[in-house]
């Protein structure tokens, strides 16, 4: 319902893409391990959101790190958590600051779970993305005593991020919007 919120508060556009399997919230991160007879070393490394390899796979993981910082933004609150601003530019990341802070002058804390899968990629150019989305936004807000506000969503709906490059080489979202109408579901399988 968080990003929801997100969502209906931009503009909306149709379309429609392929699918491609579901992804969560949370990055994943690559584990490599070397093995000596001395020693094992293992380490951690977060994806990356550079151009250089794969622009797609690129786009995915800074998608999916706005998802966790929105979430975790939402959670604090903490409307200048530093990841909204690795993961989102304007004239999106100006919302999310006046959305979070709205969150703490009220005593709203946000929750929950939510999970999407990628329906298309489609690039406009080398510096801008389109991704269309299916999605279940099980997140929530709560009061300041508890009491659910907003409750989480158990239907899917479609959705559409768009992500720019910034001069840095990281992929941003800068907007998101609704793809037809809130009655217009879609089916995560």
């Amino acid at each position: 319902v968080l990003l929801v919120g997100v969502v209906m508060w931009m503009a909306g556009c149709t379309g429609e893409g392929s699918s491609q399997p579901l992804s969560t919230l949370e990055l994943t991160t690559s584990t490599t391990a070397e093995t000596s007879p001395e020693s094992t070393t293992t380490t951690t490394t977060a994806p990356t959101t550079s151009t250089t390899a794969d622009p797609e796979a690129a786009v995915l993981a800074a998608l999916a790190g706005y998802n966790q910082a929105f979430s975790d933004a939402a959670a604090a609150p903490d409307p200048d958590h530093p990841d909204l601003d690795r993961y989102s530019a304007d004239p999106l990341r100006t919302m999310l600051r006046e959305l979070f802070e709205g969150y703490l002058r009220e005593g709203k804390v946000g929750g929950g779970s939510y999970e999407y899968r990628v329906e298309a990629v489609t690039f406009s150019s080398q510096a801008r993305v389109r991704v269309d989305q299916c999605g279940i936004d099980g997140n929530s807000v709560s009061g300041p005593n508890g009491e659910v506000l907003v409750p989480g969503n158990v239907q899917a709906f479609r959705y559409y991020s768009d992500l720019a490059l910034g001069a840095d080489g990281l992929w941003r979202v800068v907007e998101e919007g609704i793809i037809g109408s809130e009655d217009e579901l879609c089916f995560l399988d």
